[in-house]
């Protein structure tokens, strides 16, 4: 087997760049090695996640859902937080070519840096001068910003395309993604197939999916914690031959693997339950699934209830 240095090594001449490999023994400071970005970084991961073992796999979640506090962070609590030794930490950050945790902090503090400031810094506002309802909207805001910067084109043009050939969708309210569900059941049973919105009342909705066929889309939201009712209907689902399309928190997600497409979206941590992001993305898709059913020549204008089953 290949040391993952090499790995690196040839994924680096293949980009262009050249890649250098931290001695033995160095000391944790400066920047990331050659152009590692934080997105490369997280790419890497998602793509060997599953050879990592079970404390560098929590490593990763953890970072990728608290990107925003690494530039702060100490190696101690990010151990803490993953309930595993500092020494794992650094471990992790020498598997992706880096020296230590030192020089993964800096590439966060670098990626901020670049980002730069949010509008309500950049105005003089703190958020603790704020009243309730606009720091809610700040957030929202900010949120929505990390979407449009970190907007996937190919996965979303990918999802479209799925719904569109859908001869039936179903929609996964389940493990708190009710709300989101239903709007899309709301505005999707304006197009020309049967829309089956999956809920938790009755207990039935693992049943429900057994229906499914390799004609059909499932689409499932899901973010940390994660619940077993979505992954299990999406499981089953996927054994019969169903295309999912997953909206999730990150490219860690257990949907993730399962799902012809997938897109991140990061809601903020500011307060609980925010949706906002989630819903701008499903407006998204229905706004070009639109184009997409008006330019075959069906159409989208009247609700269609008598096609919409709700389980």
């Amino acid at each position: 087997m290949r040391h993952f240095t090499s790995v690196n090594q040839e994924r680096a001449a293949s980009e262009g760049r050249h890649y250098r490999v931290p001695p033995r023994g160095a000391a944790e400071a400066g920047p990331a090695s050659g152009d590692l970005t934080q997105d490369r970084l997280f790419q890497w991961i998602a793509a060997d996640y599953s050879s990592l073992s079970r404390q560098l796999q929590a490593i990763a979640r953890y970072l990728e859902q608290n990107r925003g506090q690494m530039m702060l962070a100490r190696i101690n609590d990010v151990a803490a937080a993953c309930d595993v030794h500092p020494s794992a930490v650094v471990r992790f950050a020498k598997r992706f070519g880096l020296s230590g945790f030192a020089a993964l902090k800096a590439m966060f503090k670098e990626q901020f840096r670049i980002q730069g400031q949010s509008d309500a810094n950049s105005s003089g506002i703190t958020p603790a001068s704020l009243r309730p309802a606009s720091r809610v909207v700040a957030a929202s805001r900010a949120s929505l910003l990390d979407l449009d910067m970190r907007f996937d084109e190919d996965g979303f043009q990918n999802a479209v395309g799925l719904l569109s050939r859908a001869e039936r969708v179903y929609l996964l309210g389940l493990d708190g993604s009710l709300p989101v569900a239903s709007y899309l059941a709301s505005a999707l049973q304006r197009t020309a197939r049967q829309v089956v919105l999956v809920t938790e009342l009755g207990g039935v909705h693992r049943n429900l999916m057994r229906s499914a066929s390799s004609q059909d889309t499932i689409v499932a939201i899901s973010r940390a914690p994660y619940g077993s009712d979505t992954e299990i209907c999406v499981l089953e689902a996927h054994r019969r031959g169903a295309c999912v399309v997953a909206l999730v928190d990150s490219r860690l997600s257990p949907l993730a693997s399962l799902a012809a497409a997938s897109l991140v979206v990061r809601e903020t941590k500011a307060f609980p339950f925010a949706i906002t992001s989630t819903l701008c993305v499903c407006e998204a898709l229905v706004a070009a699934l639109a184009s997409v059913t008006l330019a075959d020549g069906s159409a989208f204008d009247k609700p269609r209830p008598a096609d919409m089953v709700i389980s």
